[in-house]
């Protein structure tokens, strides 16, 4: 019984989509688009195709207050200043895989 409770969570856990997902739905999406393919705010590059160190990067540059790519350090900090480590990574790695949809 433990097993297929364990399996079923799982495979509920699994519908929602990842960690990554989850967090830039919750608070990357609106400025930067479903697919990462907008300039956030009209300020910022389309994110869109970075690779998962250029993301990566990014986001701990903008977690760290040493980043301000076109005016947008602070936003970003206030954005990113609760995410841990591995939420920096999963996040990095979701955006990394976004490609638009046909």
């Amino acid at each position: 019984m433990n097993k297929t409770l364990l399996f079923t969570l799982l495979l509920n856990l699994s519908l929602f989509g990842s960690d990554g997902e989850i967090l830039y739905k919750q608070k990357c999406q609106n400025c930067h688009g479903s697919y990462g393919q907008l300039s956030a705010l009209g300020h910022s590059e389309a994110i869109m195709g970075w690779s998962i160190t250029k993301v990566r990067e990014a986001l701990f540059s903008y977690k760290n207050g040493i980043r301000n790519t076109n005016g947008m350090g602070a936003y970003m900090n206030i954005k990113m200043k609760d995410y841990n480590d591995e939420d920096i990574n999963e996040l990095a790695k979701y955006i990394s895989s976004l490609k638009k949809e046909d």
